[in-house]
């Protein structure tokens, strides 16, 4: 199981940068 934590750990790192790159664009998009 412990094999599998890393290669979730790094896909959660993935969603999260994705995430926080959408919401800092798409703020300025609405308020422009």
């Amino acid at each position: 199981m412990q094999h599998f934590d890393i290669g979730c750990q790094t896909e959660q790192l993935l969603v999260l940068t994705s995430y926080i790159f959408v919401f800092f664009s798409f703020p300025s998009d609405f308020t422009q």
